[in-house]
């Protein structure tokens, strides 16, 4: 046999021993219960801008915003709470919120609950857990945190 069958065979053997191990991760990270929202203290964030980061049709607004974390650290990241397209407009660079942070921090926060009346239209942690993709949802719009999830049909 010449070397280009036995390439073959190396690569067939090294995706078969890997496979497993490849099922198991993905496996893994779908039962990863989330993070948890460090309620302990809030925090003064300010806001950058509100972007589609998505390019789809039906896409929200993601609201990034800039915080001074416990240790003094200036930290970048977006809101978890997508905003209802009506209320938006309050979310205009420099405007400045109360947020919580996740414990570890992380890419997303939420707004505090001194915000009650600030309609979400859904949730999205894209990049909280570590190794998964894209990670969100919708809810019907209605004042309130969707943290801890609140259900369909609940919003208004």
């Amino acid at each position: 046999m010449n070397w280009g069958v036995w390439a073959t065979l190396v690569v067939v053997v090294l995706f078969v021993a890997g496979m497993p191990f490849i099922i198991w991760r993905a496996v893994r990270s779908q039962d990863r219960p989330s993070p948890l929202i460090d309620r302990r203290r809030a925090f003064l964030a300010t806001v950058v801008g509100a972007y589609d980061n998505s390019q789809s049709e039906t896409a929200e607004a993601n609201v990034q915003i800039e915080y001074r974390d416990a240790l003094g650290e200036q930290r970048r990241a977006w809101l978890a709470d997508v905003i209802d397209d009506r209320f938006l407009d309050r979310f205009v660079p420099g405007t400045q919120w109360r947020i919580y942070a996740f414990d570890p921090p992380g890419p997303r926060v939420v707004l505090t609950q001194d915000y009650e009346e600030i309609e979400r239209a859904g949730w999205n942690l894209d990049s909280v857990y570590a190794g998964s993709g894209g990670l969100s949802g919708p809810v019907d719009p209605g004042s309130g945190s969707p943290f801890p999830y609140r259900p369909r049909g609940k919003g208004v």
